[in-house]
């Protein structure tokens, strides 16, 4: 019974073990991938910044002004000098809506990589404490497992013990066996010499 308990024990030790080592696996790739990501996210908030700089206006306030540009080129004679400047104007809007609609696709993209920074960071959490949980589980399994090993040992000592108990006792009955045959030989031999006197005994009577 001890002996097929502690095959379990280290059976489920071995399990818990292998289980450890996935997750410090697991943990190690996702902290790489948390660093790459921080990195990332670094360098899309020094960009968000550096366009945040340059565009302060509104895209809805930018959209409208390049619309009053054009409907007012469209809705009007304008002398050539007008209309370069208007053009230059509408480059210049168009130029900075480019800038702004940029900034908001870093932004977005920038917060979901912080999304994704805090959804890694939660998992990394999550796997430490599993970890740890299951560490102390293998501390566990492994103080049993000598426990259970200190049993073993014992039992065989007391089982090797009553074993050379029981084969003294054996030598001791054996020798018995051959002293009883030995006895039983010479009561045989002293019986056959009893009834040898005996029986001269009996031939003196009759003379």
């Amino acid at each position: 019974k001890v002996k097929s308990e502690r095959r379990r024990a280290r059976e489920e030790y071995k399990s818990l073990l292998a289980e450890v080592r996935r997750l410090v696996e697991e943990r190690r790739n996702l902290i790489d991938e948390l660093r790459a990501v921080r990195e990332l996210m670094q360098s899309k908030k020094a960009l968000y910044q550096s366009l945040a700089e340059e565009v302060e206006i509104p895209i809805s306030v930018i959209k409208r002004k390049i619309e009053e540009l054009e409907w007012y080129m469209q809705t009007h004679i304008l002398t050539l000098e007008e209309e370069k400047q208007y053009i230059s104007n509408l480059q210049a809007y168009s130029s900075l809506l480019k800038r702004a609609l940029s900034l908001m696709k870093e932004r977005e993209e920038y917060l979901e990589l912080r999304a994704l920074h805090l959804s890694l960071r939660s998992r990394v959490a999550e796997l430490t404490n599993k970890i740890g949980e299951l560490k102390k589980l293998l501390s566990e399994k492994k103080a049993k497992i000598e426990e259970l090993k200190n049993k073993l040992s014992a039992s065989l000592a007391e089982y090797m013990s009553a074993k050379s108990l029981l084969e003294n006792k054996k030598k001791e009955l054996e020798e018995c066996d051959t002293n009883i045959t030995q006895l039983t030989s010479k009561l045989i031999a002293l019986r056959q010499e009893y009834s040898n006197i005996l029986k001269s005994i009996e031939k003196e009577k009759e003379r």
